[in-house]
């Protein structure tokens, strides 16, 4: 053991060296908590967050009703019972579109399914709210 060393461990040079990184971060210290109701995070663009079925620009919605969100599906989120336009039999729309969104696992299957873009995954990531229904 030579000079060096043994002077380390006699002055607890590792134990200093901690201390030292300790205080550095008392005395720098910027928190990055969010205040949270008030401060919001940034999502990242590819967030999947709840489900949302997309309407066009006048209003009506784009689902085809061709089932295939409902297929894709691995945990039956979805159920659509499509229908014909009347006086147009190879047009179809969703007549019920109903999602529950208790078993949603988020993986975005449905949304690859869609052949005409309607569904979307949204970035709300906040459910709950501050008022009771009654």
């Amino acid at each position: 053991m030579n000079i060096k060393e043994w002077i380390k461990t006699l002055t607890f040079y590792e134990i200093l060296l901690g201390m030292k990184a300790t205080m550095s971060h008392l005395l720098h210290y910027k928190p990055i908590t969010l205040q949270y109701p008030h401060e919001k995070r940034s999502l990242p663009s590819n967030y999947r967050g709840m489900l949302a079925l997309l309407r066009y620009d006048d209003g009506t919605e784009k689902c085809v009703g061709c089932d295939l969100c409902e297929a894709a599906c691995p945990s039956r989120v979805i159920r659509v019972v499509s229908a014909e336009v009347p006086g147009e039999p190879t047009k179809r729309y969703s007549k019920e579109y109903d999602m529950d969104m208790t078993r949603c696992l988020f993986c975005g299957l449905c949304v690859q399914a869609c052949p005409v873009d309607a569904l979307g995954m949204t970035q709300e990531y906040e459910w709950a709210v501050y008022d009771a229904i009654e």
